[in-house]
């Protein structure tokens, strides 16, 4: 697992490397030595990749910075990702927490799986 504020995929999601080189440098190195999943923010979405190719091998990102930005889209979402580890298996989902008097959203829009009851 590792995890950055910037998303470092420069193909699908890289916003805020100075740098593209050093982010597919890192991302290389992580995968081959075994890392499989790079939680990131700064993108203002909710976002699960699946299958990105890294050097031969393939990772897995989650983009979970909504930090309440509506960027235009309607009702800020706030909340959460939870992860759960078991042996080798990572699950990741969306703990949505509106703030005082808000509602929730009926659908946010995101490829991340929204989590059930605790």
């Amino acid at each position: 697992l590792m995890s950055m504020h910037h998303p470092p995929y420069a193909e699908l999601t890289g916003a805020g490397w100075s740098r593209e080189d050093l982010a597919a440098f890192t991302l290389g190195e992580f995968a081959l030595q075994g890392g499989e999943l790079v939680v990131a923010g700064h993108g203002h979405m909710l976002r699960e990749f699946v299958d990105i190719p890294i050097a031969g091998l393939n990772l897995r990102e989650l983009i979970v910075g909504t930090a309440g930005a509506s960027q235009g889209l309607g009702q800020p979402i706030y909340g959460y990702v939870r992860l759960s580890v078991e042996g080798d298996e990572v699950d990741a989902c969306f703990v949505e927490v509106p703030p005082p008097g808000g509602l929730p959203h009926e659908n946010t829009g995101t490829s991340l799986a929204q989590c059930g009851e605790p």
